[in-house]
């Protein structure tokens, strides 16, 4: 635990996509003290382009949740940093910042799964999300169940 009034829920993995770098862990609903639920977006990301989002992340895991606002700002074809396809953004988060759910301002529908890649010289940092059509067929795929 990070604080006297913060406490470690066990988890296990359920689904992973290396390739993605997607994953999907249990928690006992008896040990956990919340309940997650989540629209995933069922458009294309095609039509996410200039429209508002927001961030949650734990940088680094050593703080404590940051919402970021911002928006999409373009798409990207296949095999763009190892990852197919995905959507750029305009947020600046925070190193650790990766693997955070992105939202759609207007009716928070999961859109994506943020990722921040340093690359280049100066280690500049590219900022995109893992589209839902992906999150939808890794869904899929391990028979995972999620709100439409």
């Amino acid at each position: 635990s990070n604080s006297d009034d913060e406490e470690w829920i066990p988890a296990w993995p359920f689904a992973i996509d290396h390739e993605q770098d997607l994953a999907v862990f249990y928690v006992d609903p008896k040990k956990a003290k919340f309940k997650y639920d989540v629209t995933v977006y069922g458009g294309k990301s095609d039509n996410l382009e200039s429209e508002q989002v927001y961030l949650i992340s734990y940088p680094l895991g050593v703080m404590r949740h940051v919402v970021t606002f911002g928006y999409v700002i373009s798409g990207f074809q296949p095999e763009v940093l190892g990852v197919t396809p995905h959507n750029a953004v305009d947020i600046w988060a925070q190193r650790g910042s990766s693997g955070g759910p992105m939202f759609l301002q207007k009716n928070h529908k999961l859109i994506g799964i943020f990722r921040v890649i340093m690359s280049g010289a100066a280690l500049a940092p590219t900022m995109f999300f893992v589209t839902p059509e992906k999150i939808r067929e890794f869904l899929n795929k391990n028979g995972i169940e999620y709100n439409r």
